[in-house]
């Protein structure tokens, strides 16, 4: 699809047999050596150490949160990643060679994710670990009203009380009714629906409760369980932004020069 309108020509040719011919003709002569890769390959490293940097001293937040979670997962899991801003964050970190990871998005961002995530569990013997926000998972509640979650399935809901991604959309808190029609606060947990559907429940408010809810939440289990950690929703699109600019400023003249 001709997306931005600017393509001028379509070559109809198998893709392996462009390529190779591409390859065969190699580097046109007189061509000036290019320092393209070199660049970029120097803004990354750039862009790497500003990212270590900043997660030195990042307050507890989503983004602190979805680091802390990406890096305790076990090997060899299947990963299924909520939207709209589980899988955004996730993107923000290393992925484990070791796991295979899905995301379903919904015809509005967050609807069937818990329903997507349980049936795929169900359907492997790989354990299935579901990282999701709180909307994502109230919406979808009715996904364990059934008898085939398997006992291994682990869920990780990141409770920021509403749709803290709607805070880091440019000019949304500034909509009069901003909190009332898109963020949508809210008190709730998950406490009594894991109780009702006979999950293992656990609450975690900080990054030492989180380290320590980790040494046992994947090990086996009579049940599947669920793990809610409450973040600041106040304080989590300033961490986020904070992020960006950081980057921005501890990169240098790189990334004018590309």
């Amino acid at each position: 699809n001709d997306t931005f309108f600017a393509l001028k020509h379509h070559l109809r040719v198998d893709v392996d047999a462009f390529f190779n011919q591409v390859q065969q003709q190699g580097p046109q002569e007189g061509a000036k050596a290019s320092s393209f890769k070199s660049k970029w390959l120097d803004l990354k490293t750039a862009r790497l150490r500003g990212h270590e940097s900043f997660l030195t001293t990042a307050p507890f937040s989503d983004f602190t949160v979805h680091q802390g979670i990406l890096s305790h997962l076990p090997e060899h899991i299947n990963l299924q990643v909520a939207n709209s801003a589980s899988i955004r964050y996730a993107q923000l970190f290393p992925a484990n060679a070791t796991h295979q990871v899905y995301c379903n998005r919904g015809t509005s961002g967050i609807e069937g994710s818990m329903s997507t995530a349980i049936g795929a569990a169900a359907c492997t013997e790989r354990q299935t670990v579901f990282v999701t926000g709180d909307l994502s998972f109230f919406y979808d509640i009715n996904a364990l009203w059934q008898n085939y979650t398997p006992k291994s399935f682990r869920v990780i809901i990141i409770n920021n009380q509403g749709g803290g991604i709607f805070r880091i959309l440019p000019g949304a808190k500034q909509v009069a009714p901003f909190e009332t029609f898109l963020e949508t606060p809210h008190q709730r947990n998950a406490a009594l629906m894991a109780k009702e559907f006979g999950f293992d429940y656990v609450a975690v408010n900080d990054m030492d409760q989180l380290k320590v809810a980790f040494g046992s939440f994947f090990g086996s289990s009579d049940a599947p369980r669920i793990m809610e950690v409450f973040t600041p929703s106040g304080l989590n699109d300033t961490v986020l932004n904070g992020y960006f600019d950081y980057l921005k400023a501890n990169t240098g003249p790189l990334s004018h020069e590309l």
